[in-house]
């Protein structure tokens, strides 16, 4: 998953974006949708990245 992987990039990546900068960018591209539904999607993809990487982050560290 590709676009998820450049989500979290963005957003953790040195000093990291804001949802509300992805939100606005993810707007630009998509004007027909309001910015409250752009905050919303990135809100939910960026749950679903970060809950697919839970897993094997837990794994590598757990030490039990």
């Amino acid at each position: 998953y590709p676009a998820l992987k450049k989500l979290i990039h963005q957003r953790y990546e040195g000093r990291g974006m804001s949802k509300r900068k992805m939100a606005e960018r993810l707007q630009d591209v998509n004007p027909e949708w309001c910015f409250s539904t752009c905050e919303k999607r990135i809100a939910h993809w960026l749950k679903i990245a970060e809950y697919m990487l839970y897993r094997p982050i837990h794994d590598a560290f757990c030490y039990t």
